[in-house]
């Protein structure tokens, strides 16, 4: 799904990220845009804005964003595509079996020539899905895996509402077959399968209404005909639309097998830890071995060596196997809009130049929301793995009181990461020492232990610029610690 509107998105992200007055020049820097495009924009945003929201101007501060007190990114964003006529426009399309540009017209009370501007921005998205826009009626059409596929993936895009956004299927009496079958056979879901598995529902009811079926393969069919998925998925032919034929209703079944196959876990990850380590050791040829060891050499780390990455790396690996395959995508994406700001970040590249080295082939491909996802995977492991540093620190001070005060203050904004012992100055030459030591941190005058030890001093009531100081003491700790300045940018 393309992005819409890139350039106030861009514009609100940077306000928002910025929580404060941030000049033209910096927008247009960041933006990649005019200033005078950007002045153009605030002025149109503040017409598109949802109710809390507006973007403040100045002709010296530049512009800053007012926030609703409880508004989110992401509630700005799906308030603007609810607005916008594209989206209006694609989802009257998906949810219609062809429609007229008259009908459009009329529906969004919108021009000829906005609707037509509007088709040829949605076509080329279709296009770009492999399938096809068809005219006269407008209605999507091609392979009806990959049509579904768009579909979803129209609906994750654009945002989600589970309990309101469902109109062709009981979601209470749904929710509670899907647990009792899965529960009686001891099958384990994903988080938030069950809100994908009724949209895929949704979806499927629509399409048979449609009059347009799903179509899989005799040797598909035979692998999955006599899985316990498979018995579940006959199980839920009571929330689905009844095909004209006993074959088409199978396969819509087998469709719904597979995407509930798709959202399965294994029961016991100890368990299945064990098991993925058994085959990385016999199977060392592996295309994601290979790629796990590359990427261990990138970040100077085994990442085989943490569990919660090891586990969930090849779970989401299984998971983009199965959408090559069979283009069952079930993912609800919600950082999705935050691409823009992500793709041109060095780990992000580094992380797309090994999938390519090591996964893609003929039959696995990998987009930018791959890529995303194995991003925000590693993302992850690196702060857990900086919330389990711990820097050990000498705090000094002139005064018992002095030092019973920033001790508890370092220790509310810090304490996660430095380990502080309390010396004394008389206990410099004990410090000299112990070359287990990472930091101080005192109140004192003058200098002492410039060629052993950083020190960072403070006043006796730390400013904001002083705690700045020491947090990006600890992030420039941890990138070194794990040689991630070699990659990354201050």
């Amino acid at each position: 799904m393309n992005r819409f509107d890139e350039r106030h998105a861009s514009l609100i992200y940077f306000l928002f990220e910025k929580n404060g007055w941030c000049s033209l020049a910096d927008l247009s820097e960041k933006t990649g845009y005019s200033r005078s495009t950007i002045w153009r924009d605030i002025t149109f945003l503040n017409s598109a804005l949802p109710k809390g929201w507006f973007i403040e101007k100045s002709e010296t501060e530049g512009a800053r964003l007012i926030k609703s007190p409880n508004g989110t990114l992401e509630g700005i964003w799906a308030y603007m595509k609810n607005e916008n006529p594209y989206f209006q426009i694609l989802e009257y399309i998906i949810l219609n079996n062809g429609v007229t540009i008259n009908e459009i017209s009329t529906a969004f009370h919108i021009s000829r020539s906005t609707v037509y501007r509007q088709l040829d921005q949605i076509k080329e998205v279709v296009e770009e899905a492999g399938i096809t826009l068809d005219t006269s009626p407008f209605k999507l059409s091609g392979d009806e895996k990959k049509v579904r596929r768009f579909m979803m993936q129209y609906l994750e895009y654009k945002g989600l509402d589970y309990l309101n956004d469902l109109k062709n299927i009981d979601l209470q009496n749904f929710r509670d077959a899907i647990v009792n079958y899965t529960t009686d056979l001891s099958i384990t879901l994903h988080l938030g399968a069950i809100q994908r598995l009724s949209f895929i529902l949704e979806i499927i009811n629509l399409r048979i209404s449609m009059e347009c079926y799903i179509s899989f393969s005799k040797d598909i069919y035979d692998k999955y005909k006599n899985t316990a998925y498979f018995d579940i998925a006959k199980k839920m032919f009571p929330f689905m639309e009844k095909c004209p034929t006993r074959e088409q209703q199978t396969q819509e079944i087998l469709y719904f097998c597979l995407c509930l196959l798709s959202e399965v876990m294994p029961n016991n990850m100890t368990e299945e830890l064990y098991k993925i380590r058994i085959k990385m050791k016999e199977n060392k040829e592996d295309p994601r071995v290979h790629f796990l060891n590359g990427l261990s050499d990138y970040l100077h780390f085994d990442l085989a060596q943490d569990d919660d990455f090891l586990y969930k790396y090849f779970s989401t690996i299984k998971r983009t196997k199965y959408d090559t395959q069979f283009y069952t995508d079930t993912r609800m994406n919600t950082a999705l809009p935050f691409l823009p700001y992500v793709e041109e970040h060095p780990l992000f590249i580094g992380i797309g130049n090994l999938v390519k080295k090591h996964l893609e082939n003929e039959t696995m491909s990998y987009g930018k929301l791959e890529i995303l996802e194995l991003f925000l995977l590693v993302h992850a492991f690196l702060i857990r793995k900086k919330n389990s540093m711990k820097i050990n620190t000498v705090l000094i001070c002139r005064t018992y009181i002095e030092l019973d005060y920033i001790y508890e203050l370092l220790d509310y904004h810090f304490g996660k990461h430095l380990d502080i012992k309390i010396y004394d100055l008389s206990d410099i030459d004990v410090i000299k020492r112990h070359n287990h030591l990472d930091l101080v941190i005192s109140t004192l005058k003058g200098q002492f232990l410039k060629e052993h030890l950083p020190v960072l001093k403070i006043s006796t009531f730390p400013t904001e610029a002083e705690l700045t100081g020491i947090r990006k003491f600890i992030d420039q700790y941890f990138t070194k610690r794990l040689h991630l300045h070699e990659i990354l940018p201050d």
